[in-house]
Order: structure tokens, then C-alpha cells, then sequence
């Protein structure tokens, strides 16, 4: 199967493994700002395929590869929470600490992949 994606992403690799699709191959296309994640996936029912929550969210093989697309789309996914992390930040609303929180976790996350 070849599938392609736009969002959600890691909900589609969550789907494939519980239907024991093995991902053979990932890549990434970007046209302007939107970016397209293309996955060749088969079935697979000896050894299942187990990703980690990581390789769920960003591709086992695109992590691997880390491609032009991949750097781009991943920085400016950092740009755009660092920017909600600061406005939160500013107003000090207590509500909305546990997002805040979220989205630092989730900025870490980043970081740790992009390094």
C-alpha cells in the first residue's frame, strides 16, 4: 500500500500497526508550507512491527533519515509552539498551565528530534 498523508499521521502508523501493516518506507514531500508524508506499508503477520510512541509520531524511518522536508516541517512546528509557549507564558492565566505544560513537553520532544 502506498498511502499519503497530510496530518495525523501518527494516528495512521497507530492504525497500521494494529492492523499488522509493516511500514517499509517513508518520505516526505513539501510543496510551499504544506507537507505530505508518503508511507509504502504491507501486511505483515510474523513479527509485527513495534513502534515506539517517537517512531509513532514522527516515522520510524523518517527519524532514521531526517530529510530536508522532514527538518522543515519539524522546525517550524517548534517555531509555532514557542510562540504559543511564550503567549502563554505572558499572561500568566492559571488555566491555562496544564497546556502550557503540553506544549513545553512537546517543544522538548522536538528539540530532542531535531538535534
Amino acid at each position: 500500500y502506498i498511502l499519503q498523508a497530510n496530518n495525523e499521521v501518527d494516528n495512521l502508523r497507530e492504525s497500521l500497526q494494529r492492523n499488522q501493516l509493516r511500514i517499509l518506507e517513508e518520505t516526505m514531500v513539501q510543496e510551499k508550507n504544506h507537507f505530505y508524508q508518503i508511507i509504502v506499508a504491507t501486511p505483515w503477520f510474523r513479527n509485527p512491527q513495534e513502534l515506539t510512541e517517537t517512531e509513532i509520531e514522527f516515522g520510524p524511518f523518517l527519524l532514521e533519515n531526517k530529510p530536508h522536508e522532514f527538518i522543515n516541517m519539524w522546525t517550524h512546528e517548534l517555531e509555532v509552539l514557542q510562540s504559543i509557549e511564550e503567549h502563554l507564558s505572558s499572561d500568566n492565566q492559571i488555566s491555562d498551565n496544564k497546556r502550557l505544560k503540553e506544549i513545553q513537553s512537546e517543544i522538548t520532544k522536538i528539540k530532542g528530534v531535531l538535534n
